[in-house]
């Protein structure tokens, strides 16, 4: 999955859906206690390709391997975002808010220092997803103190926020993010 991610980072879609293609698994691991199939992999290259049909075809079908996880695991918070986001995909707007705010609800930051940020953060691309931009961006702007909500080379590179590129609130909070450089002093000829 880390291929796909770099590959979609890049704007490589066609590199991302050959490191699909090629690997033979059904299911995969998002990178936490959350599992998306091959179809929810597929939809996500596609919506950021801009095949639309395309990705509401394979999202579709990802909703059913989706909410069959949430039915074995209804208390798990993880499993419910990536059900929020396929909604979010298919134009399922109040399904997808109802899911998004239940799922950050049940780890909040506060109750789960390592899920809670992450789930925050899922909630903000649900509200993107959505239409909800000012939501989106409130969210995410909630979260700039929070360890381990928001990375400044996630927001920058990654095709997830792009609809959020053009507003000067998110270009400030990737500005408040961005790494300050760090001086080698030792190099420094006298």
């Amino acid at each position: 999955m880390l291929k796909i991610i770099c590959a979609l980072a890049d704007r490589n879609f066609a590199d991302a859906e050959k490191d699909l293609e090629a690997d033979p698994r059904e299911e995969f691991e998002t990178g936490r206690p959350a599992m998306v199939s091959r179809d929810w992999l597929l939809g996500w290259i596609k919506r950021f390709e801009g095949d639309e049909p395309s990705a509401v075809a394979a999202f579709t079908k990802a909703r059913q391997f989706q909410s069959a996880y949430v039915q074995k695991s209804p208390d798990d918070p993880n499993q419910l975002m990536v059900l929020a986001l396929a909604d979010a995909a298919l134009g399922q707007k109040e399904a997808a808010l109802s899911e998004g705010r239940r799922a950050a609800s049940m780890k909040t930051i506060a109750k789960d220092a390592v899920d809670g940020p992450l789930l925050a953060t899922d909630l903000a691309q649900v509200y993107m997803w959505t239409g909800q931009k000012d939501l989106a961006i409130n969210q995410l702007e909630s979260l700039k103190q929070v360890p381990r909500a928001l990375t400044f080379g996630d927001l920058a590179k990654s095709p997830d926020w792009d609809p959020l590129r053009d507003d000067s609130r998110f270009q400030q909070l990737l500005s408040e993010l961005k790494p300050i450089p760090i001086v080698n002093r030792g190099d420094q000829t006298k």
